[in-house]
């Protein structure tokens, strides 16, 4: 609170200031009386003046808001493709852990070999660079394998959840002029998708007499890796186009988490959420391990939180909505988080 007080003698007024000990510091307070001083010396000079026009900032605090505080920009590799960073990783650590789901586990080298072995496969399809393709699957290793193999080939995938309404499946494919839908075996597909549908089974991510080199195409970071939809939820779904070096820069060397090869990251989001390209990248590209957490699972805290600490997760992250609800199930395992 400020306090103009009049002198009755023509002395000049008196200003005090009052706040709360526990909400500001010392130099806090300096530095609002300064900026007072400063309005006021601003009204004196041009009374007529609008206040919104008063600069209340020295130079000194125009550069730590402009400057320090802004000094953002990180060393990160901004002309690699995203695929071509997962084969570098493979090729530097083929036998490290790259991918877990329940008791299956995949090397760098597997799951390089079977995204390779579904590129090839797409390529047969006559899927070209540019093209886009709708991937309608669950979280499980053959969706990491598929939108591997989609960028190997210079495509773009586009995940859809399996669970939204027809309707809005058929209504996305339909806008980003999807040229080839994958499902896995058992998901149903709505009738009104008129598009080629290509059913991932392990014939497809695991075979042993298929090519299993990296696809030599060309490729550059600016291209869009993938397509994620807005929810809708005022107006129509917008599709937001997303390119290789954007995922690049939110899970290599980003300035907020340090993920290396003792990490273990949950993927737990909806493929169809933003939140999932953190999920997966992040650990494939860093040279960690990513553990697929059913939806089923989530759900259940019990579950959750024993499959947290069986995985030995040490990366997780939660809408604020989720933690909320779970967040007295989830106090076992925070010890072990390093970042949440």
């Amino acid at each position: 609170m400020i306090a103009v007080y009049t002198q009755s003698d023509g002395s000049p007024p008196r200003i005090d200031f009052e706040a709360n000990p526990t909400l500001y510091t010392i130099d806090e307070l300096i530095t609002h009386q300064c900026r007072f001083l400063k309005f006021l010396d601003a009204l004196a000079i041009e009374p007529a003046q609008p206040i919104s026009s008063i600069d209340l900032l020295d130079a000194k605090e125009r550069r730590q808001l402009l400057v320090e505080w802004n000094a953002t920009e990180r060393d990160y590799p901004a002309h690699q493709c995203i695929h071509q960073l997962f084969e570098e990783q493979a090729e530097r650590t083929p036998e490290a852990t790259a991918l877990v789901y329940e008791n299956q586990v995949l090397s760098y080298a597997e799951l390089n070999a079977r995204a390779n072995h579904l590129a090839h496969q797409l390529m047969e399809l006559s899927v070209q660079p540019g093209d886009y393709i709708a991937t309608v699957l669950e979280r499980s290793m053959e969706l990491v394998a598929a939108q591997l193999a989609i960028l190997k080939v210079g495509a773009v995938y586009v995940p859809i959840d399996p669970k939204a309404p027809a309707q809005r499946q058929t209504w996305i494919v339909a806008d980003c002029g999807a040229r080839l839908l994958i499902a896995d075996a058992h998901t149903e597909v709505p009738a009104t998708l008129l598009v080629p549908l290509l059913r991932l089974t392990s014939s497809h991510t695991n075979e042993t007499d298929a090519p299993i080199a990296n696809p030599d195409l060309a490729h550059s970071s600016l291209d869009t890796a993938y397509v994620m939809y807005t929810s809708g939820s005022t107006g129509t779904p917008k599709g937001v186009l997303v390119p290789h070096r954007a995922i690049a820069r939110l899970v290599i060397n980003n300035g907020y988490v340090d993920i290396d090869a003792t990490d273990r990251v949950a993927f737990a989001a909806n493929p169809a959420f933003d939140a999932s390209t953190f999920e997966v990248w992040a650990p494939l590209l860093n040279g960690g391990t990513l553990v697929v957490i059913d939806h089923d699972t989530v759900l259940t805290p019990n579950a959750f939180v024993h499959t947290l600490q069986e995985k030995r997760i040490s990366i997780m992250w939660l809408t604020v909505g989720l933690f909320n609800q779970l967040a007295v199930s989830l106090e076992p395992v925070f010890p072990q988080l390093k970042t949440l």
